[in-house]
């Protein structure tokens, strides 16, 4: 599986590389997880070298959200979220180890 945020929708999509690196959305609708809020603002995001977690830069909002991502399905379950970022400033970049 593969994610990306979506800025300015506020959620993120998931894909299933199959062979050949074709890309199929999962869901059909492609939305992983709608983040909460009004205007989250994921711009980035990164995952554990193991694959197990998930964590979204919300500039929006000053958080980063945390996931863990169920290995088969690929589903998202929401953790909760990290604040006391400053919203909106120019943000960018995260990593995970």
């Amino acid at each position: 599986f593969v994610y990306t945020t979506n800025t300015s929708s506020g959620n993120l999509s998931a894909f299933l590389v199959r062979r050949k690196g074709a890309l199929r959305r999962k869901p059909d609708n492609g939305v992983a997880f709608q983040l909460p809020g009004t205007l989250p603002l994921p711009i980035d995001l990164a995952r554990t070298a193991d694959g197990e977690f998930i964590y979204t830069l919300n500039t929006g909002t000053g958080t980063v959200g945390m996931f863990r991502r169920d290995r088969r399905s690929g589903a998202l379950t929401f953790l909760g979220e990290v604040g006391g970022l400053p919203m909106s400033a120019g943000l960018q970049g995260i990593a995970a180890r």
